[in-house]
């Protein structure tokens, strides 16, 4: 179901405290599946990456808005495979609804609208990073098309 009203647009500098707050959300709801996502990130942390991303030509961060609250956010950025045909990959780095909001489309409004700037960019492959224990995000990234494409694996230093 699509969520009537749903604007998905480009984040501005004035969006800086709302979208600061659904990222400490994001990774705090991460935490949940794996401990290393576990963050320190205060508000005052995710402001100041926030402003980075802002200004950095290979980041993307789209929000989206109803009733002119901003109910998700999506930030991907470009990422040279410079031994990959497929080069560069967009990467989904966040990707967060607020619970109320969600199974309504937006998240799905935000990929297509990622996708669609980030191809204009030069993107031939659009990618995702979440948890591997996140099934829920596993389940909602294969509906739409995506398929395991390489695994990251860590080790505690």
């Amino acid at each position: 179901m699509e969520e009537p009203g749903v604007v998905v647009r480009q984040a501005r500098r004035e969006d800086l405290e709302e979208i600061a707050g659904l990222i400490v959300r994001f990774y705090r709801f991460n935490e949940e599946f794996d401990s290393a996502w576990v963050s320190t990130e205060s508000m005052d942390r995710a402001r100041n990456v926030i402003e980075d991303i802002l200004s950095d030509e290979r980041n993307l961060l789209l929000v989206a808005e109803y009733d002119g609250r901003i109910v998700g956010v999506i930030r991907s950025e470009l990422q040279d495979e410079p031994m990959l045909v497929n080069s560069p990959i967009a990467v989904v780095k966040e990707l967060y609804v607020i619970p109320e909001y969600r199974r309504r489309g937006i998240a799905t409004k935000l990929i297509e609208e990622t996708r669609r700037i980030l191809e204009g960019r030069g993107a031939k492959i659009l990618a995702a990073e979440f948890p591997a224990h996140n099934e829920v995000a596993k389940s909602f990234y294969e509906k739409l098309g995506f398929r395991p494409f390489k695994s990251v694996y860590i080790s505690e230093a």
